[in-house]
């Protein structure tokens, strides 16, 4: 059996490099996170690990893994191998709500067979790789506006694997049983569109139709994390965003992404970022 790390930070709303293995001991320990991971292989060869699943990826492969997959990636047989890494957090992406369910329905699908990965054949039929390319370029040049460039791109590819998902999203017989992730898809949608305010454990339940305890012990076992501590993610999200890419007062942030307080969001800040908005935003600024 392996042994997993569960990771959860990333220094920015998102990350974008090229990997580099020169020899074969080459070792990404099995982890999970709570961000979405996507790669792209340009020469050689990779093994990855998909919980159950295992494949040899080469040059013009992709793969896309949903949050809270556990994965590992070794070395493969064919050497220098360089591909394409993108991690991103889906809550920071600006997705319309009325595209959310199409998402989130592609996301527990893929979810539900532990992996997506495309052919070199199906990304000729898509912009995946322009798209790869262009979010690479802004993530190196990090010109004036580079954030809005790289959201856009991401959310093309999102785009992209929607539609290279629809005949199989379209038939029944292929669709994944009903689930308690398809259960709570409104609840995330409605928590996301209200993080702002006052929200209450207790009142997400009513909406749900369950009990409080039901659907405390439910979402516990399908998120990793508890409820509230789901809604904190969602407003420490939300205000790193407006910490890294405005000028805007502290206070005003923790205001507008539904925190009682500056303190309050300088705590929970810590809690899941391991650090302070205010040492956050001067390491922004000093990478800027």
């Amino acid at each position: 059996m392996n042994f997993f790390e569960y990771i959860d930070i990333l220094d920015t709303p998102y990350q974008i490099y090229r990997e580099n293995i020169q020899n074969s001991s080459f070792l990404v320990n099995s982890h999970w996170h709570y961000y979405v991971e996507m790669l792209y292989i340009i020469k050689g060869e990779i093994f990855i690990h998909i919980n159950q699943q295992h494949y040899c990826l080469g040059p013009g492969n992709f793969v896309f893994i949903p949050a809270r997959t556990l994965h590992r990636i070794t070395a493969g047989n064919t050497l220098p191998c360089e591909y394409v890494v993108m991690k991103f957090d889906l809550n920071t992406i600006k997705i319309s709500r009325a595209y959310l369910p199409r998402i989130r329905e592609m996301i527990f699908f893929i979810s539900d067979r532990q992996n997506y990965v495309v052919s070199s054949e199906e990304m000729k039929q898509t912009t995946i790789l322009e798209n790869i390319d262009r979010v690479e370029k802004e993530s190196l040049a990090q010109r004036f506006g580079c954030e809005l460039n790289i959201y856009s791109g991401l959310t093309s590819i999102i785009l992209e694997l929607v539609r290279l998902l629809e005949p199989a999203l379209a038939t029944d017989s292929v669709k994944p049983a009903a689930t308690d992730t398809d259960f709570f898809s409104n609840i995330l949608e409605y928590i996301d569109a209200h993080f702002n305010e006052s929200l209450c454990v207790q009142e997400l339940a009513k909406k749900s139709g369950i009990s409080y305890s039901k659907f405390a012990q439910k979402f516990k076992q399908n998120f990793g994390r508890t409820c509230k501590e789901y809604i904190e993610y969602i407003q420490v999200t939300k205000a790193e965003e407006m910490l890294l890419y405005s000028d805007l007062d502290l206070s005003y942030i923790a205001q507008e992404t539904g925190f009682s307080d500056l303190s309050h969001m300088i705590r929970t800040y810590k809690k899941f970022k391991q650090e302070t908005p205010k040492q956050a935003r001067l390491k922004n600024s000093v990478r800027s």
